[in-house]
């Protein structure tokens, strides 16, 4: 029936855009065209339902073993003739959103990389642009260095100026912002976080808002500017927005780690008590997603709880978990997590134990873990954290 492939296909065009401008009528769009798909019969928009659905399950409904069941369903559909449309949205549903949920996510850079190669070849710019973004976020959250991202960063953001993808460069230029601040590249030539809020407020595009506060609170993360980093964080519950993205589970990171260092600043109990109750939230979340077989945010979790430990005064239990943290992120190739939890042990040793050996230590380790990754403003900071304190030692 014509009409029911051309409701469909409408839903498909929904389904993208409410996506981004308005999540709260993704999951009405999505569940319509799983039914129309269940009650009509599978075509190539049954593709997309089913992708659809799957993000939803590893994100708001919390269920990414069944989402990942729903990414096989649509990798069958895919090898049914007249599918080949699908196959760039399909590959940047899958790799960008749903896989990382349940393996690793290096190993969706090369799959989105084809996907983005798909659908140039088949003329869907739309979708290639996805997997662009997509490709994006991972690139950075994976570790990999940041002079090659910001290579490739800037790679595509050209090239979608080229196929008219405006919308999807925005998306990419809040990472491109913060890997030139670690990189202590000059940016007063550039829009800063506060412009690209206000342009993405302007333009109603809460998503790619919600993104550039995302990664705002991590540059303000790795660089210790935990007051700051507070400040910005405020209320809001940004895994409203990007639900079911690596975004979302950062952040919970995030969220975590800046309220346990807020709380940790605090010198009465009843505020302490306070800021650790707000921290209490993503820390349960975190380790839900972890059970339930992210394999991607472990160290994530080590590392709160090494936080949380040294808020409540286990010393023997903070230790294990540094040590986990770090093992862990190098293990699987994090390593700006791996500079991160150094950084963070070598402060407890400094101000809890007042172990210089064990400071100096993970200081050390921490330098040279930013200047593998290549955050050379990061590396000065620390490097003069370093020279000021031999010289008030001396």
């Amino acid at each position: 029936d014509e009409r029911i492939i051309k409701g469909q296909r409408m839903l498909e065009f929904m389904a993208k855009s409410t996506f981004h401008w308005c999540p709260t009528m993704y999951p009405l769009v999505s569940f319509l065209l799983v039914r129309t798909s269940l009650k009509h019969g599978i075509n190539a928009s049954s593709c997309d339902a089913f992708g659809s659905y799957g993000i939803l399950l590893v994100g708001p409904l919390g269920d990414p073993q069944r989402g990942r069941e729903m990414a096989k369903a649509v990798d069958m559909i895919l090898e049914k003739p007249g599918m080949k449309r699908m196959e760039s949205r399909s590959s940047a549903q899958n790799q960008g959103f749903i896989i990382p949920w349940t393996s690793p996510i290096q190993g969706t850079l090369a799959p989105l990389l084809e996907g983005c190669q798909v659908g140039l070849k088949s003329g869907d710019t739309d979708s290639a642009s996805i997997n662009l973004n997509c490709r994006t976020a991972i690139l950075f959250y994976a570790g990999r260095p940041l002079d090659s991202v910001e290579h490739e960063l800037q790679a595509q953001c050209d090239l979608m100026v080229l196929l008219n993808q405006l919308p999807q460069k925005n998306f990419t230029l809040p990472y491109l912002l913060v890997v030139k601040i670690l990189r202590g590249v000059d940016i007063s030539d550039e829009k800063d976080f506060e412009s690209l809020e206000e342009f993405f407020l302007e333009t109603r595009m809460d998503f790619h808002r919600a993104v550039a506060l995302i990664i705002q609170l991590e540059s303000l993360v790795f660089l210790s500017d935990w007051d700051a980093a507070n400040k910005r964080l405020g209320t809001e519950d940004l895994r409203q927005i990007v639900a079911g993205t690596v975004g979302s589970v950062r952040f919970t990171f995030l969220e975590a780690l800046i309220l346990l260092k807020q709380a940790q600043g605090e010198a009465t109990y009843l505020n302490r008590r306070k800021w650790k109750k707000r921290a209490f939230k993503p820390i349960k979340i975190l380790r839900g997603w972890a059970k339930k077989g992210n394999v991607n945010i472990v160290h994530y979790v080590h590392l709160v709880e090494a936080e949380l430990a040294v808020l409540d005064g286990k010393g023997e239990k903070a230790e294990e978990s540094y040590k986990s943290a770090i093992s862990v992120a190098t293990r699987n190739g994090f390593i700006q997590d791996r500079a991160l939890s150094h950084e963070l042990a070598s402060e407890y040793f400094s101000v809890v134990k007042g172990d210089d050996y064990w400071k100096e230590y993970h200081l050390d380790k921490a330098i040279k873990s930013y200047m593998d990754w290549g955050a050379s403003a990061k590396v000065e900071q620390l490097q003069r954290k370093v020279e000021m304190g031999k010289h008030e030692s001396s």
